[in-house]
């Protein structure tokens, strides 16, 4: 029964973990692909 518990704790864990990678990389690529539009833009003005 404790084994159980546990196995849960450390599966929701790594659960949480994956999330929380997921999410960093998703908004790193969001800011990485605003960046990329800002410059285009920025480029598209002075020229």
């Amino acid at each position: 029964m404790e084994s159980k518990a546990i196995g849960a704790g450390i599966l929701a864990t790594i659960v949480e973990v994956l999330e929380v990678r997921a999410a960093a990389r998703t908004s790193f690529f969001f800011m990485h692909r605003n960046k990329a539009r800002n410059a285009a833009r920025a480029n598209a003005s002075g020229a």
